[in-house]
């Protein structure tokens, strides 16, 4: 499921709004509640609003050895596209990542990638793989340091809120120091997930994302200072966001707004277009010595048998029992090209040993005017020879087949999926977030489809008007949020986050892996909508826990299967604790 996260985030954000300004009159003497904190916040909440808002985020980054440039773009439900490379242009590589499922290919092709082992076009860019060795535990922590917006802008939020008076800039002092991103003035605000770098003017955005230089710290400690010369302040320790266990030395950020939606869209939607023609190099052919190869004046027949078997990853990420191959062949006949052919992806069954074996075959009807070239071409010279040495002459020319075996990273049809779910998160429309006061939204909006976007709107400004088909979460006061079948979703003790969090990571590829309440939900209807569902039709509790429901819904609402949802709410009340789909 590629976007029911982003719905449940998005819907999450204007509740955490709601829970943090209204915390801004609580300082008790703190001077949280004090004009001048506010007007130091400001730029920053707004930016962070205008983040979550975003369809998409634009990083772009470099690791914390200075090589590996990184540039990606994430969409609100989670799908990641764009390059990681070395400054070497022929090691480059373009990375995609969507349906929970990571993969990369070379810029520039290479070689072994076509059948006959030469490439066509020197520049143009390989196929697209997964599950080569070694690549996802070098790849898979970088992916995880590029969140969603919305989940970005949340992190953000938790390490804002943190901060009081004295720990912000007063953007109208004279004395504050110069900061500029890209010839932009700026803000800067040291937090537990790094120092959050903002516009100083409006509209505000977020500009960068950066790790504490322990360096220069120290320097700035150990350098002599004039009396009464204050002592630097010392960065707080990384706990939180996308620094704390990444690689990265800061992070230029770029929301993406509505109008510029479409344009990354078709970017996404050109990538998984080509998805069709993806290999899983989890599985590794051997092709049998004794391939066959049928030409005549018809053209030519290949037959390949061969036999393959699955690593370790792959065992675990093909499923279904069975492997989907395809056969590339490229022909030659008498030296000269013939063509090719292919095979659209077979299944084959993987026997327990994780082992597949099989044959597959194609014609080539072009390469017969060939072969009839080649084979009066022989004719004549035979004849020749035979008349000048007044005997019996023999002419032989050669057919060659050059073949390649893959197995297809996707089943048939799961790449039409993929794109289907792409182009409706493209088209859902906007449902609005109504404001009152500043930030303060009175209800979120969600759609009840693939995705959806959110228009934060501050007070004096229009919201644009909700489709029919949101979804109303309404504010009932800290921090918790009420669904239309009363269920109730509130913050975490210990300022651990959010139910919505807790039940969203069911929604897609934030989930974590290997326990079955880690499953995750799928279909056309968010999350919220699938679990308020279910509330509605709930029958007795179950006997040995009486805040436990498991709720047939008479159809798959899991992406391993599962057709019913166990909910979880605190006993006596609607307070959720937990939804995931089970079987």
């Amino acid at each position: 499921m590629l976007a029911g996260a982003a719905a449940v985030v998005l819907a999450l954000l204007a509740g955490l709004l709601v829970w943090l300004t209204s915390q801004d009159g609580d300082g008790g003497g703190d001077g949280r509640d004090s004009a001048a904190f506010q007007r130091d916040r400001k730029p920053f909440v707004e930016a962070l609003v205008d983040l979550a808002a975003a369809r998409g985020l634009h990083y772009k980054d470099t690791a914390a050895v200075g090589i590996t440039e990184r540039d990606f773009t994430v969409t609100q439900s989670g799908a990641v596209f764009g390059s990681i490379g070395d400054g070497v242009e022929k090691l480059d590589k373009d990375v995609l990542r969507i349906g929970g499922k990571t993969y990369t290919r070379w810029k520039k092709g290479r070689d072994y990638e076509w059948a006959d082992g030469e490439r066509k076009d020197p520049d143009s860019p390989g196929r697209w793989t997964i599950g080569s060795p070694g690549e996802s535990y070098t790849l898979d922590p970088v992916m995880a340091q590029y969140l969603r917006p919305t989940e970005l802008a949340l992190k953000l939020f938790d390490a804002l809120d943190q901060l009081g008076p004295e720990q912000l800039p007063d953007p109208s002092d004279p004395d504050l120091p110069a900061l500029t991103v890209g010839g932009v003035p700026a803000l800067r605000a040291d937090t537990s997930a790094g120092r959050i770098v903002v516009s100083k003017n409006k509209p505000y955005r977020v500009l960068r994302l950066e790790p504490y230089d322990l360096r220069q710290q120290i320097k700035d400690q150990l350098k002599p200072r004039e009396e009464g010369e204050p002592t630097p302040t010392v960065a707080p320790r990384l706990t939180t966001g996308p620094l704390k266990d990444g690689d990265s030395e800061g992070m230029e950020l770029a929301p993406i707004p509505e109008d510029q939606a479409d344009t990354m869209y078709a970017g996404l939607e050109k990538y998984a277009e080509q998805l069709k023609d993806a290999v899983d190099d989890g599985v590794d052919f051997t092709l049998d010595g004794s391939g066959k190869l049928d030409c005549g004046r018809s053209g030519c027949s290949v037959r390949q048998k061969f036999t393959g078997k699955l690593s370790t990853e792959a065992k675990t990420r093909i499923t279904g029992g069975t492997v989907f191959a395809t056969l590339s062949a490229t022909i030659s006949i008498d030296g000269q090209p013939a063509g090719g052919c292919t095979v659209p992806s077979r299944a084959f069954p993987i026997t327990g040993n994780g082992s597949v074996s099989g044959a597959l075959s194609c014609s080539a009807p072009e390469a017969g005017p060939v072969f009839a070239a080649a084979d009066a071409k022989a004719k004549a010279q035979a004849e020749q020879q035979a008349r000048a040495s007044g005997g019996r002459a023999t002419v032989r020319f050669y057919s060659r087949a050059d073949t390649l075996i893959d197995a297809r990273a996707l089943a048939v049809g799961e790449v039409d999926r993929i794109i289907d779910q792409v182009r409706r998160e493209r088209r859902d429309g906007t449902c609005a977030v109504g404001a009152n006061a500043g930030v303060r939204p009175s209800a979120a909006r969600l759609t009840g489809g693939q995705s959806t976007h959110a228009y934060h709107v501050l007070a004096g400004k229009k919201a644009p008007a909700p489709k029919a088909s949101c979804f109303e979460l309404t504010e009932i006061g800290g921090g918790k949020l009420k669904t239309p079948a009363g269920l109730v979703y509130g913050p975490m003790k210990g300022g651990e986050g959010h139910r919505i969090f807790h039940v969203g990571a069911h929604a897609g590829e934030s989930v974590k892996k290997g326990k079955k309440e880690h499953s995750i939900f799928t279909g056309r209807s968010s999350p919220l909508e699938l679990v308020d569902e279910a509330w509605r039709k709930r029958g007795a509790p179950e006997p040995n826990d009486p805040g436990a429901y498991v709720v047939p819904m008479g159809r798959t609402v899991g992406s391993g299967g599962q057709k019913s949802i166990r909910v979880i709410v605190k006993p006596g009340t609607t307070e959720v604790i937990s939804a995931y789909p089970v079987e």
